[in-house]
């Protein structure tokens, strides 16, 4: 029996088991394999901040078949950084060796990368390394090329910005894509590792872009917005790093951000506070953030989402405070399907804290909490409670567990600068996981098996 005379069914059924690189030379085989293949061809689009890539995805959704066969997206917002000189420009190219490294650097979609973290972590030490190369190895002709190149590349990303941030292209395309489900918005490694998609379109500038200019706001917004005023239902929504005034939007535009979001069962946010390269802060607006989100327009963000699954809300700093209490970003919702919540970087008094988990200790399995500080109250007391009140199959903390009244610190993350530190951080942390998903009595409780690091 030919191939051609088995049932679509079952030749369907093989390419969702084929990998989506190898669908393409699966179709050549022959008219009919090209004809069941085409819509297993491409499930992820992945676009970047230049005007091609936005052209490319507008190519995708004007395909009769393979635009019904997307299912997500993937956009690395990342831009140039603006050089006035080219002086300037050569004290910031990446070395020779850098571009050699990007052709054995594998793509990965939005869902591997999310389970990468080690192996991002060693892929940019190794980049960084290739970076440090500099001109010193490139001839004049070379330099002269990518000075162009980066002119060129810049440019193009200023008439972007110019022309609405690409709304025009994204809106058209997100109507012709019926099925998108997933939208993936990351800057500066926040959300997914970098891809090497991303570093070849720039490499031709012997540049990497990095996150500029607005910290992401314009891009998230027009993502939104498109998703919103095509009809789309997303059910995964991951946005990050972003800056947080992407909350002050007008309130016609901050209502259809939010009915962007109406039908997800994941949300995740990465929000980012600023860094002055001036001062060399980091989280330098957290004041006004702090101040704005008081208001709990976070909360009215996030709040109509009633089938919501997965929550995970992260800003980037905590000193002198947090910029946000957890009471803001959730205040009293109780999602009903809630199984999985992660919260990094934020203040909460031990009364919110455990009254948001008890809200929902019918469904929540999956807790993890990076760096948060209790107000008012204690860690022993607190996970003592989130102890009888969950029933957890999983439970992460990392970064530090911080009070101020009264004053408690405990590192959980390794510093690599003292081997005994360090291994009394691991030690604590995975006490605290492990009682948390029910096993022995709270750690925190022995004060000389796991002492506090103030």
């Amino acid at each position: 029996m030919r191939i051609d005379q088995l049932p679509v069914e079952i030749i369907s059924e093989i390419c969702e088991n084929v990998s989506e690189v190898d669908i393409p030379s699966l179709r050549l085989a022959s008219r009919f394999l090209s004809e069941v293949a085409t819509p297993f061809l491409l499930h992820e689009i992945h676009l970047v901040f230049k005007p091609n890539s936005f052209q490319r995805l507008l190519e995708v959704s004007r395909h009769p078949v393979i635009s019904r066969a997307v299912t997500s997206l993937l956009y690395e917002t990342d831009s140039l950084a603006r050089f006035k000189t080219r002086s300037h420009w050569e004290d910031n190219v990446f070395g020779p060796s850098y571009l050699d490294f990007l052709q054995g650097w594998p793509k990965r979609s939005a869902c591997e990368a999310e389970q990468q973290e080690p192996l991002q972590r060693e892929e940019e030490q190794r980049k960084d390394g290739c970076y440090r190369n500099r001109k010193a190895r490139y001839k004049e002709d070379d330099l002269a090329k990518g000075w162009e190149s980066y002119l060129s590349f810049y440019t193009e990303q200023e008439l972007l910005r110019r022309n609405g941030y690409g709304f025009d292209d994204m809106y058209s395309a997100f109507r012709a894509l019926p099925h998108l489900r997933s939208i993936t918005m990351s800057q500066g490694c926040t959300i997914v590792a970098r891809t090497k998609y991303l570093d070849k379109t720039f490499s031709a500038s012997l540049q990497r872009p990095s996150s500029h200019h607005d910290t992401g706001i314009s891009q998230a917004r027009t993502l939104l917005l498109s998703a919103a005023r095509a009809g789309l239902s997303l059910h995964k929504v991951r946005l990050g790093s972003v800056g947080w005034k992407l909350l002050q939007a007008d309130d016609a535009d901050f209502s259809e951000m939010k009915d962007a979001l109406k039908s997800v069962t994941l949300f995740k946010i990465h929000i980012c506070t600023g860094f002055d390269e001036v001062t060399d802060e980091t989280g330098f607006t957290i004041p006004a953030c702090s101040e704005y989100l008081k208001t709990h327009r976070f909360w009215h963000f996030i709040n109509d989402t009633p089938l919501l699954e997965d929550l995970a809300i992260a800003f980037d700093w905590f000193e002198p405070t947090c910029p946000a209490q957890l009471d803001w970003v959730v205040s009293s919702s109780r999602w009903e399907h809630l199984a999985t919540v992660a919260f990094e970087c934020i203040d909460t008094d031990e009364l919110s804290c455990i009254a948001f988990f008890r809200r929902h200790q019918d469904t929540l399995r999956e807790v993890s909490l990076d760096t948060i500080r209790l107000t008012t109250g204690e860690w022993p007391a607190l996970l003592e409670k989130m102890h009888d009140a969950l029933s957890l199959t999983s439970a992460q903390v990392s970064g530090q567990l911080l009070g101020n009244d009264p004053p408690q610190e405990w590192y959980l993350d390794p510093t690599y600068q003292d081997a005994e530190a360090d291994e009394q951080s691991n030690r604590t942390r995975e006490a605290i996981e492990d009682y948390l998903v029910g096993w022995g009595d709270c750690p925190l409780l022995d004060e000389d098996e796991h002492p506090q690091t103030l």
